[in-house]
């Protein structure tokens, strides 16, 4: 005996399954896409600060005492390297790279109270830490000569900046005016800075000098005082000399024919002194000189001009600010010599005169 199966309502069964399962993971797949629609797209930082990066203290050197305490309790409670870098300027902690702290003093005043001239407020502990993307954190620590800042409270903000800088910042979200951010702070002397300052860089030179010099011809003392005026750029002049010997210069002539000669002294000398120890500078001067000078003999004056070169090694000793005290050694050349024609011909001049000089320079 046979029976019949019934392959109508199988068939009709295992389509509803299908149409079931489609509909399923057509329901999934459209869940799946909406939750990616409707998830946050990933958040890009800027002045994210490496784990692992170091940490360079820069202090004022106004703080670099305490500097060294503060790296030796950032060195206990973090495992990065704390190092005791180069000093930052007194009022300039924000000029840092990635990586380094700046630590100084600054003013609590505001620009309102800067501009009006009030006394002096309260004193910050101002710290900036440098992050990549020129990103800086910075935050400020209330202080007074009553209640210093202490090493600990300024390492606890390294460590709290250091903690921000890791996070970094989401460039989308305007920043938190409450957390540690850098901020615009007004110089002392008012939002344009110091005023300029208009000292010429040449200054006035006035000269005293004393010399004394020798005859190399007739084995003679030669004496004399001179002044000088100029211009000076540091220690480097240019100077309009003129010196005036107290004593004649007697000629070998015959008694009868008595030679009396003194010539004052015209020079333009460059003096320059490029080597510098502390307060005392050396250098040279050189210059062309006119010497001017009247010849008596038997009751009659005769004026000769004659062109020479003075070169001297210069010493410079500023004693006193503006003042100084100079030696110079060198020597007057000839370029021509004076020629007395009559009792006889007479030389009036040396073709090398060599010259000590002692001087007081001083520079308003």
């Amino acid at each position: 005996m046979s029976h019949a199966r019934p392959h109508g309502r199988t068939g009709a069964t295992g389509a509803a399954s299908a149409w079931l399962a489609l509909a399923l993971v057509s329901l999934v797949a459209t869940r799946v896409a909406h939750a990616q629609e409707d998830a946050p797209p990933p958040t890009t930082t800027v002045g994210a600060l490496a784990a692992d990066h170091s940490l360079v203290l820069r202090p004022a050197p106004s703080l670099r005492e305490i500097a060294f305490e503060v790296r030796e309790i950032l060195a206990l409670r973090t495992p990065i390297v704390v190092v005791l870098g180069a000093d930052t300027p007194e009022d300039a902690p924000d000029v840092v790279n990635e990586g380094e702290v700046g630590i100084a003093l600054t003013d609590a005043r505001t620009t309102q109270e800067i501009l009006e001239g009030q006394g002096e407020g309260d004193l910050h502990v101002r710290i900036v830490l440098g992050a990549p993307d020129r990103v800086t954190y910075a935050t400020e620590l209330t202080t007074s000569p009553e209640r210093p800042a202490s090493a600990r409270s300024i390492a606890l903000a390294i460590l709290a900046l250091r903690d921000s800088a890791l996070v970094g910042r989401d460039p989308s979200v305007p920043p938190d005016p409450n957390a540690p951010a850098y901020t615009y702070r007004v110089p002392h002397d008012g939002p344009l800075g110091p005023h300029p300052s208009l000292v010429p860089a040449l200054r006035p030179a006035f000269v005293f000098r004393f010399l004394l010099g020798v005859s190399a011809a007739r084995s003679t003392a030669l004496v004399g005082f001179g002044v000088g005026v100029g211009l000076c750029l540091s220690r480097d002049c240019l100077l309009l000399e003129a010196d005036l010997p107290l004593l004649f210069e007697d000629r070998n002539a015959p008694p009868s024919a008595r030679i009396d000669y003194r010539p004052s002294v015209l020079g333009l000398r460059v003096q320059l002194r490029p080597i510098v120890v502390g307060d005392v500078s050396f250098g040279f001067a050189i210059g062309p000189i006119l010497r001017i000078g009247n010849a008596y003999v038997r009751e009659m004056t005769t004026t000769f001009t004659t062109p020479g070169v003075r070169g001297t090694l210069v010493m410079g000793w500023e004693f006193v600010r503006r003042f100084e005290c100079v030696i110079e050694l060198g020597v007057d050349a000839a370029l021509e010599l004076a020629r007395l024609p009559s009792p006889g011909v007479v030389l009036l001049e040396d073709v090398v005169t060599p010259w000590a000089i002692l001087g007081l320079r001083v520079r308003p």
